[in-house]
Formats: C-alpha cells, structure tokens, sequence
C-alpha cells in the first residue's frame, strides 16, 4: 500500500507509522537505502510494533508491516 525510503547520507531519519486502529490490513514497506545513519521507524502511540515502540534500520535493510486495526503493527517480512 505505502513505501517509504530512508535517503539519509549521516544524520537518522525519521517515519512514523499511523494509528493502526484506523488502517487495518494496510500494509507499509520501510527501506534504509541511504549510505548512513539510521532509519528510525516508530508508532502513534499507544500502538506497538511487534511489541516495541520504535525499530531501527541501517543501510540495506528493510521491513514490510501491516496493522492490525487495533493497536498493533506486525512485521511481516524483511526487504
């Protein structure tokens, strides 16, 4: 449904995900293409992703989340 791209070359970068209680079944992909930093990939609180407020992700990584329609992102793949 939603990409996002982390382009940073040395600061982290930011995304925040939105309510899961009023996206269920979206699904997001995340990916660290930037050669530095951190892509910092955190929640609207009160949700949670797979259990923990925000996750961290380096050059060459990235997740793909889908909601609940509660309270919850789930990581559901690596990219």
């Amino acid at each position: 449904d939603y990409i996002f791209y982390g382009t940073g070359t040395s600061a982290s970068q930011s995304v925040v995900l939105p309510s899961a209680s009023t996206n269920a079944g979206k699904i997001y992909i995340i990916y660290q293409k930037g050669s530095g930093g951190t892509l910092i990939v955190s929640r609207t609180s009160p949700d949670l992703i797979d259990g923990v407020t925000s996750k961290n992700l380096t050059f060459g990584q990235g997740m793909m989340v889908v909601s609940d329609g509660v309270d919850t992102w789930m990581t559901v793949g690596a990219v």
